[in-house]
């Protein structure tokens, strides 16, 4: 993979959220989650340029946007331009414990009217059933490295 050094940061940024989504997945916080950038789907590349690097999901049918910003100045840029749509800033430390917690505290305080079937929808049309095994056992592997 031949990243500058800003995609390589975000690259690595988004890795560590999808560490901690997966272990906020087997607390039973969220029930899946597609990364839409392992996603090699035309309408995935679509939603990566509309600031949307995660599609999270819980039971009943809802699902969340998630951006992944590695600076407090770009998170905030990005609240302005897509309310809608809620940012994990992972900051400068790169540390997975501070991560997780973020991570965490996102999905927790988001409001319930953000979690909407549109974009569980869209996750399934996204992650067929046999990708959505494979994206779990790869976040197993990703959790022991990260």
């Amino acid at each position: 993979m031949n990243l500058d050094r800003s995609s390589e940061r975000g690259f690595l940024s988004e890795r560590l959220v999808a560490v901690a989504l997966s272990k906020l997945q087997e607390e039973g916080l969220i029930d899946d989650y597609a990364w839409l950038w392992m996603c090699s789907n035309k309408s995935a590349s679509d939603l990566q340029k509309e600031w949307v690097d995660f599609i999270v999901v819980r039971r009943r049918g809802l699902g969340l946007p998630l951006q992944v910003k590695t600076s407090p100045k770009h998170a905030a840029v990005h609240r302005k331009r897509h309310k809608d749509i809620p940012v994990v800033i992972v900051g400068r430390s790169q540390e997975l414990s501070i991560v997780e917690e973020r991570t965490r505290t996102v999905i927790s305080t988001t409001p319930h009217t953000l979690w909407q079937k549109d974009w569980h929808a869209f996750y399934v049309l996204l992650v067929p059933r046999f990708l959505r095994r494979y994206a779990k056992k790869e976040a197993r592997r990703l959790r022991k490295f990260g």
